[in-house]
């Protein structure tokens, strides 16, 4: 039958979305979200590049700056329990 086929359209955070940035040098945004979710995606191209799940909710989300990581690949997360991932 046709609903026999499930087929995942897209994936959200599933509670609050508390960070979300762009990148300083290309069309990448990435987004935190209560739910303890970090997701980054191509907004031009619509895809989803990454996505990990963590054991806190997460409460910040800040890209780099370029003078920092001049290739723009580092995303900041802050966690409710105070541990910051990079």
């Amino acid at each position: 039958m046709w609903f026999d086929v499930l087929v995942r359209l897209a994936s959200f955070h599933s509670g609050q979305v508390v960070g979300l940035d762009v990148s300083p040098t290309d069309h990448f945004a990435a987004s935190a979200g209560a739910d303890g979710t970090v997701r980054c995606w191509d907004y031009v191209d619509k895809k989803p590049l990454y996505s990990r799940t963590f054991a806190q909710p997460c409460t910040l989300l800040s890209w780099a700056p370029v003078a920092i990581d001049p290739q723009a690949r580092t995303v900041l997360v802050g966690f409710a329990d105070g541990v910051p991932a990079g």
